[in-house]
């Protein structure tokens, strides 16, 4: 299914990527996976093993391409008949090119990155497209053009960009095509069923793969277009990668579920390993270090395996796409100095604050992130702090905040050829601190009534607007009960006796503060009106003797509520009401008409009105929790 691009060699700096194999001249930066299944393409961070944003091309994903210089990967999509560029600086899809041929399949860009020719399996034809306008030319016929008849597979191109060779899957042959003339030549015959090609970085053998026949390798001299003995592989070869050097062949073999290495200097196999289910494409990184293969269906169907070539053995799968085919890598240019990255400006939003510094966003083109050199250090702090950096030479050091003002932060980072960074920095300041949230005093409730929470002693330092969050953190078990309201108050009715911790998170402009919690305890109902009997009768034997009109009357009035405690013990919630009312209107006055009421019979037995405010709420919760 592939196609495959040859390289002009090692010294040539370019990348010329095909269907599957992909031999570059420098250190390569991002796979490029394309998705059967998916209809999109997922790229790869090579340094970190790490898939992006999956990039939505056309129908059924199945070869790809990228040009040497590493700007566009060109897609074929078998199912809607033409090719998706991408553009790699920003992973977006352009508009699709129409091939004017059937299913296209494989691809292969010529080493000076002026046309990709594109296989269309159904068709018998080969399409040019010029790279520069992204249209194609007129179709290459390459054998009979009725449906199926030719089945265009892989696709490779030497590396003086003379010759591209197509495998014409039907007719058991590999057909050249004159790049000059794009006249076709004669064909090669090959093994049962080819199914794509490679060439050496060389330009001396192309490598075919067979599919049928038991799976062989036909090797092609590329000098008299004449096959070679055949060489004995796995079940269903699908795909063949050269390793730069030119040393050695990897055949992706789709049913036996392995890998075969070639000896391309003997053309003889050597060993054969595990590569996870259904291996189907596969490519090589420039530095000969790292073979990543495509998983295309079974138990590993959304995976990429990458295989450490000095020792032949998986690392971790990399989960991309449904069916992966297909996989190219992006060329890199000569060693480039590193780029430092210190993250983004941050707020000081409370004194005595951790603040975390990140570098992990710092790059190389040759070294990995982790592998980078990282050197934090101020080069402005407030007058009074000596806080210190902690793991600065990490690439994620952190500080205490001890005094309010600007930190400044610079970050150098250093590859591993010796190379330094320009300067990043990170101003850290206390311009915004935090909001502190207050969610007011603890609150007791019996089942079935409201508590209103409030959050309005809740403040910003700078006076911004705030936003306020409230939620439950703990609630009695089996309780369902949810908050009301998402303002600076909030409502609760418990339906369960218990404990209910409550949960306020403010917000300014930049974002949220410490949180502040809140008790709301709910309990059955005369329980409750006992607690605040009990704390009426606390505040009322409190007050000193002249806040009563008579001497005995503090006496007489908590008798009355001792009474309506022990009604209440006995169900006798008449009798309770009683008792409350009497010592309610003995002290009502200053709720109900502004001022103590006077002498005589109704008169009010506290004097004051402050002591009657304090008082009477009491004696009204505990009244309202019984009348109902």
């Amino acid at each position: 299914m592939k196609i495959r691009n040859a390289l002009f060699g090692l010294m040539s700096g370019l990348l010329l990527l095909s269907v599957g194999t992909t031999v570059s001249a420098q250190g390569p930066a991002t796979a490029y996976v394309a998705n059967w299944s998916s209809n999109n393409v997922t790229p790869i961070d090579i340094a970190t093993n790490i898939p992006g944003a999956p990039i939505a091309v056309g129908t059924k994903p199945i070869g790809i391409a990228i040009t040497p210089d590493g700007a566009t990967a060109y897609v074929t999509n078998f199912g809607s008949n033409n090719v998706t560029p991408i553009d790699v600086a920003t992973n977006t899809a352009g508009p699709p090119i129409a091939t004017g041929g059937l299913a296209p399949r494989g691809i292969a860009i010529t080493p000076d990155g002026v046309t990709a020719y594109v296989g269309n399996y159904n068709s018998g034809t080969v399409t040019p497209i010029d790279i520069a306008t992204n249209t194609a030319g007129p179709l290459i016929v390459v054998g009979p053009t009725c449906n199926q008849c030719t089945r265009n597979k892989g696709v490779a191109i030497t590396p003086d960009g003379a010759t591209v060779y197509v495998v014409n899957a039907s007719l058991d042959n590999v057909m050249p095509i004159d790049v000059a003339t794009n006249n076709p030549g004669t064909p090669i015959p090959v093994g049962d069923n080819p199914f794509d090609i490679a060439i050496t970085p060389d330009g001396a053998t192309a490598y075919v793969v067979n599919e049928g026949g038991g799976g062989t390798v036909t090797p092609i001299d590329i000098a008299t277009n004449m096959p070679g003995a055949q060489i004995p592989v796995g079940t269903n070869p699908f795909d063949i990668a050269i390793t730069p050097d030119g040393a050695t062949a990897y055949v992706t073999n789709y049913i036996s579920n392995n890998i075969t290495t070639i000896d391309i200097a003997t053309n003889t196999p050597g060993i054969t390993f595990s590569a996870g289910a259904r291996p189907y494409g596969i490519a090589i990184t420039s530095d000969g270090a790292t073979a990543y293969v495509a998983n295309s269906w079974g138990e590993d169907s959304r995976t990429v395996t990458p295989i450490d070539i000095a020792t032949n053995t998986r690392g971790a799968p990399i989960r991309v796409g449904y069916a992966p085919h297909d996989i190219a890598i992006t060329p890199l240019s000569l060693n480039q100095p590193p780029v430092a990255d210190a993250g983004a400006d941050q707020p000081i939003r409370f004194f005595g604050e951790t603040i975390a510094l990140d570098g992990t966003l710092s790059f190389d083109d040759n070294t990995a992130t982790v592998s980078l050199l990282y050197n934090w250090e101020f080069t402005s702090k407030p007058m009074d702090s000596n806080t210190v950096l902690v793991g600065n030479e990490s690439a994620t050091p952190e500080f205490t905040v001890d005094a309010l003002g600007t930190y400044t932060v610079e970050l150098v980072v250093q590859d591993e050829g010796g190379q330094l960074s320009a300067a990043d920095n990170i101003v850290v300041s206390s311009y915004d601190l935090a909001p502190t949230a207050d969610a007011g005093d603890d609150r007791l409730v019996y089942i079935g009534a409201t508590a209103t929470l409030d959050g309005s002693g809740s403040s910003d330092p700078e006076g911004g607007l705030l936003s306020y969050d409230w939620s439950i953190n703990s609630a009695p078990a089996g309780s369902t009960v949810g908050l009301l309201g998402s303002g600076v108050a909030a409502y609760l009715t418990p339906i369960a006796v218990g404990e209910y911790e409550v949960q306020l998170l403010v917000s300014d402009s930049i974002g949220p503060g410490l949180p502040d919690t809140v008790l709301v305890t709910a309990t059955d109902a005369n329980i409750f009106a006992e607690i605040k009997l009990v704390q009426a009768c606390d505040f009322i034997t409190s007050l000193s003797d002249d806040a009563f009109d008579a001497k005995g009357h503090r006496n007489v009035m908590c008798n009355q509520l001792s009474h309506a405690v022990k009604d209440l013990d006995k169900d006798k919630l008449e009798h309770a009401q009683g008792d409350i009312q009497q010592v309610i209107e003995r002290t009502d006055g200053c709720d109900l008409r502004g001022s103590p009421d006077g002498n005589g019979q109704g008169s009010d037995w506290i004097t004051d009105c402050s002591d009657q405010k304090a008082l009477y709420p009491l004696l009204i919760d505990a009244l309202g929790a019984i009348s109902l």
